[in-house]
């Protein structure tokens, strides 16, 4: 059920990217618009849009990295466990 949430929230994030990019994008072009191109607050706007893509893939490679694990525990038994010397 875990990963089945993970994946979910994942391309969720995804998805509010493309919706706020897309928002973002309906008034880019005027002049002053949020203060402006270089303006702190356009800044945020811009950096939060990218941060839900970041967030997405941060979800989608830890599911990958869970259910990675689960199959290495069921080829190796206590794989962890054992030392190389």
């Amino acid at each position: 059920m875990q990963s089945h949430a993970n994946l979910t929230l994942a391309w969720l994030w995804i998805l509010l990217g493309f919706v706020s990019g897309m928002v973002l994008g309906l008034f880019f072009h005027r002049e002053n618009w949020l203060g402006g191109y270089g303006s702190f607050q356009r800044r945020m706007y811009r950096l939060g849009h990218i941060s839900f893509f970041g967030l997405g893939a941060v979800n989608a490679l830890f599911l990958k990295g869970s259910i990675f694990e689960r199959v290495t525990e069921r080829v190796k038994p206590g794989i962890r466990n054992e030392r190389v010397t």
